[in-house]
């Protein structure tokens, strides 16, 4: 029997909704049958408390990102404050074995992808309960300082009425709690991997 083309899922929402936290574990609990991995996003700024390089991000000088740009090395790539960030292109090869991809992106970046793979993409937007959860999570990530939380908190609201209004998004997840959300999302990527 031949094998299943891979598929190239693309998460995104807005900062603090716990996008990355929901996907790596969502990953882990597929078992290794699936055949899915998370694309480890690249980018110029530096590690915050805890993160791991080549776990959370690659971690990269600024010079080293532009140069990939160059060499066409990313999926789609963007700044954001004052960061450069991208995604590498999965490997056709791989996809072409039944290998799977999840990258989780903005949602500038998802409409990137969209544009370009079209059909080839499942984009699944990951909303909070509410602004009141989503202000409470950024400031116990303790990442940033008030005025950066006010501008993500801006930000986000413009990316949840853009995310609603342009139907971007195949399916829509409410990361309330965050168990469910987990699983939730395991199980539209198993259904959509059986499809």
């Amino acid at each position: 029997m031949e094998k299943k083309k891979g598929k190239l899922f693309v998460v995104s929402g807005p900062s603090g909704v716990g996008k990355t936290t929901v996907v790596s574990a969502a990953i882990k609990r597929l078992n290794d049958d699936h055949n899915v991995a998370r694309i480890i996003t690249y980018t110029s700024r530096s590690p915050r408390n805890g993160e791991v390089s080549g776990k959370d991000y690659q971690f990269i000088s600024a010079e080293d990102f532009k140069e990939k740009i160059k060499q066409d090395f990313f999926l789609e790539s963007t700044e954001y404050a004052g960061h450069l960030y991208g995604s590498p292109k999965p490997s056709e090869n791989e996809m072409a074995l039944g290998k799977s991809f999840v990258a989780v992106l903005d949602i500038e970046g998802a409409k990137r992808v969209s544009n370009a793979l079209h059909k080839d993409v499942v984009l699944v937007w990951i909303a909070p309960p509410d602004m009141t959860v989503l202000k409470n999570r950024l400031i116990k990530r303790s990442a940033d300082t008030v005025v950066q939380i006010e501008k993500r908190l801006a930000r986000a609201k413009e990316e949840l009425d853009e995310a609603h209004k342009s139907r971007l998004f195949n399916y829509v997840l409410v990361n309330d709690i965050f168990e469910q959300a987990v699983e939730e999302l395991k199980m539209l990527i198993e259904k959509l991997l059986k499809a």
